[in-house]
């Protein structure tokens, strides 16, 4: 007689290894992912920095001209959006959307006029769907 197919043991068995197979990996996958969204936030916010930087080059009138905290610049991601300084920031969590750009901002704060080169103060804010990332330069 000659026997083809699986026993129901053999079946079981192969069903149990992937199991566990599965339980190790997708928690490892899932924090694959988690930490890729954290670097694309943390480049985003990078990439909202030198922007500023090079937006303020080119528009120096700009650059705050006391240390008082009233007279800082305000420059939000729209603005270097528009004007070609960066490239559309898609959600990182969610692809079919883009950040905030109008509450994502950098606040440019003078800290010493007396220099030929002001000593310049950027707080960048990146808000996208779930997240708001702030991080100071």
């Amino acid at each position: 007689m000659n026997k083809k197919g699986f026993t129901l043991v053999e079946i079981i068995t192969t069903i149990t290894i992937v199991g566990i197979l599965s339980a190790v990996a997708i928690p490892m996958v899932n924090k694959y992912f988690l930490s890729a969204q954290k670097k694309t936030y943390d480049t985003y916010v990078e990439t909202l920095y030198n922007a500023t930087r090079n937006y303020l080059e080119k528009n120096t009138l700009f650059i705050p001209a006391t240390t008082n905290s009233k007279d800082d610049l305000t420059v939000l991601a729209s603005t270097l959006l528009d004007e070609g300084y960066i490239d559309a920031l898609v959600d990182p969590e969610n692809k079919n959307l883009e950040c905030d750009y109008d509450n994502s901002k950098i606040i440019v704060h003078n800290n010493d006029t007396s220099k030929k080169n002001p000593d310049l103060t950027y707080n960048v804010t990146l808000k996208c769907s779930k997240e708001k990332i702030s991080k100071k330069y």
